[in-house]
């Protein structure tokens, strides 16, 4: 009989790879409600994310590491800055048309902003002179001048209605404002107590915040620049309890859809929903001071969820995209919160999340009692080392380093749908360079020179007992199994060590 000719191999699906994340800097998520798009960096990638995860994932490339994406207004243009100071202009479409390219920092880009006719981009970051420009997207030619500040500017904003404002946070812990166009130094309402991380306008352009690693966050009159309404400190009253502020540092925020609440991240693994306080004439609302005059009012709190105790669980980044909030995780998972604006209005609880065990469902969720759901979304935030298939499922166990601590993430990703989970347990302390199917097991080896055991059941490492671990004579090359997964073989520097596998691993006689 003729045989069929083999067919080519089909591209099934593109997982999305997660934000890059460093520990002490925050992550400027990009937000777009007309396109429902999350974007992010991610090593020399823009990755443009549907919030649904119902849509493939999209990419654009640089030449050099990037640092920052953002759809401008109408939602045909993306801004998107890098590492070595370029900025790049591209169409949203299909072959994402390369529109302009200009090089207006020495160093790396921080931040980018799109003003609300789509004419200019201001960016900000890193440089020998100047650390913040405005200019037209499609000339590079400057649109006044926004320097002043004398250390690295981590974030900026433009006024998405007129007058046109522009509102700059740097490592000098200061918040400035310029008034234009042309652009030109205006005022700096405030100084946090040490860097100012991020600056945000509101949809509505009536205000904009700030927050900083001094655990503080400012709201301000868009028209002015001057400073209306602040965060609650730590601990406020009731104690620990609905009134509480951040402890430590705040490293994002952004604004609802309705100009109405604000989203604050931090360091201390929470997110917080914030309301500004209003007078029946609709003015934000004044508190008189003992010593006369007036103080700032603090924001109400609204909602508040917590996402661990693990340093990976820091909040380093937060987007509103429509009515889903969306925050990042040190550790680079996205946090999707549906719902959060809608039961906003509930009396404040303290919510502590704790992870599903539930390893038929890999999709992570999160419950709280206002009733939201939060859905995680985790991926590998460094490149891939080693991969296997189980074939009785059809999940890929994906391995990578993880964000935080240097030691090795394996992902479980489910055939068909792409939800996935992590592979729990007491894994490698270094890079997975091989991991290999054994009947229902998995097993890997690391650059920690262990072989180690991972139950598929369970989705998680064996413990360390005998059989479970086992120290290899040298570092490990790449690994191997036969189909029935009675052998393992590892090739390391000094030759092949073979193990027979019953489960635990065995030296052969």
């Amino acid at each position: 009989a003729k045989d069929d000719p083999m067919e080519p191999p089909k591209l099934a699906c593109t997982h999305a790879c997660a934000p890059a994340t460093v520990r002490g800097r925050g992550v400027l998520l990009g937000g777009h409600a007309g396109t429902s798009l999350v974007t992010y960096a991610s090593g020399h990638r823009v990755v443009l994310r549907h919030v649904s995860d119902l849509v493939p994932p999209r990419f654009y490339e640089h030449q050099y590491p990037v640092t920052v994406a953002r759809i401008s207004p109408n939602g045909q243009w993306v801004a998107s800055g890098d590492v070595s100071g370029r900025v790049r202009v591209w169409g949203l479409n299909e072959d994402t048309t390369l529109k302009a390219e200009h090089h207006p920092l020495s160093g790396a880009v921080a931040d980018v902003a799109w003003s609300d006719d789509g004419q200019r981009i201001v960016c900000c970051g890193e440089g020998k002179q100047s650390f913040a420009k405005v200019f037209l997207w499609d000339s590079g030619s400057a649109v006044g001048d926004v320097s002043g500040s004398t250390k690295r500017v981590n974030s900026c904003d433009f006024k998405p209605s007129r007058p046109f404002r522009i509102a700059t946070a740097s490592e000098d812990f200061a918040v400035s404002f310029y008034e234009g166009p042309p652009f030109k130094f205006a005022s700096t309402p405030h100084r946090h107590g040490n860097f100012a991380n991020c600056v945000r306008f509101s949809p509505d352009g009536a205000k904009f915040a700030s927050a900083g690693s001094d655990g503080a966050g400012v709201v301000y009159d868009g028209r002015t620049g001057a400073p209306i309404a602040e965060l609650p400190p730590a601990g406020g009253t009731p104690a620990g309890g609905a009134g509480a502020g951040h402890v430590g540092t705040i490293y994002a925020c952004a604004w609802s859809p309705d100009s109405a609440k604000l989203l604050t991240a931090g360091a201390d693994k929470t997110c917080k929903l914030w309301a500004v306080p209003r007078d029946p004439r609709g003015d934000v609302a004044t508190t008189p001071s003992p010593t006369g005059g007036t103080s700032l009012p603090r924001l109400e709190k609204l909602a508040d969820h917590s996402f661990g105790r693990t340093v990976g669980d820091m909040q380093v980044g937060c987007v509103f995209v429509g009515d889903v909030a969306v925050t990042l995780s040190l550790s680079g998972d996205l946090n999707f919160i549906e719902g959060f604006i809608e039961r906003a209005d509930v009396p404040s609880r303290e919510s502590s999340a704790s992870a599903g065990t539930d390893t038929s469902l890999l999709e992570t969720t999160f419950g709280n009692p206002f009733g939201n759901r939060v859905v995680v979304r985790s991926g590998h935030p460094k490149p891939i080392g080693a991969l296997a298939v189980c074939k009785t499922t059809g999940d890929a166990f994906v391995a990578s380093l993880a964000a935080v601590g240097g030691g090795a993430s394996i992902l479980r990703w489910r055939d068909g749908d792409g939800c996935v989970a992590k592979v729990r347990g007491p894994g490698h302390t270094s890079a997975v360079v091989g991991v290999v199917r054994a009947g229902e097991y998995l097993v890997t080896a690391g650059l920690d020179d262990h072989v180690r055991v991972a139950s598929i059941e369970t989705n998680s490492y064996e413990s360390a007992e005998s059989g479970k671990r086992l120290k290899l004579p040298s570092q490990p090359r790449s690994m191997g199994a036969d189909d029935a997964g009675a052998l393992v073989a590892v090739a390391t520097g000094d030759g092949v060590a073979a193990y027979a596998f019953d489960g635990t691993l065995g030296t052969l006689g």
